[in-house]
């Protein structure tokens, strides 16, 4: 599993400046949707695999149900791409940049979870 994440962020970043160039924000939307599902399901499998393993975001306690893990991952990232998409009319440079940078944090979320609990 480790590998494929590696390999489909990896995908996502070498076709990037095509994507960039033409249609920055649904880019980033993309890459920001991505990390996120990403990040969720890395941390449902590796909650699921190890008993000494917790969640650190207190929105989703310790260990959550896998209800409570997407409905909050679902419920929060989709009220941050709200309050980005509200930005992106006053500062769109400002908001695409935090929009590709939140994805990367997720994405690298994601990447780390791979490894714990192993």
């Amino acid at each position: 599993m480790k590998k494929f994440v590696v390999l489909a962020l990896l995908a996502l970043m070498l076709s990037s400046p095509v994507l960039a160039e033409t249609k920055p924000w649904q880019f980033a939307s993309g890459w920001y949707l991505a990390g996120v599902t990403a990040d969720l399901v890395s941390t449902d499998k590796t909650l699921g695999r190890c008993d000494t393993c917790r969640e650190l975001n207190p929105l989703m306690g310790e260990h959550p149900s896998d209800l409570r893990l997407y409905a909050t991952g679902v419920i929060v990232s989709g009220a941050v791409y709200m309050a980005l998409t509200k930005l992106r009319k006053e500062r769109p440079k400002l908001a695409l940049t935090l929009l590709i940078i939140f994805g990367a944090a997720h994405a690298a979320a994601a990447y780390h979870n791979q490894g714990v609990g192993r």
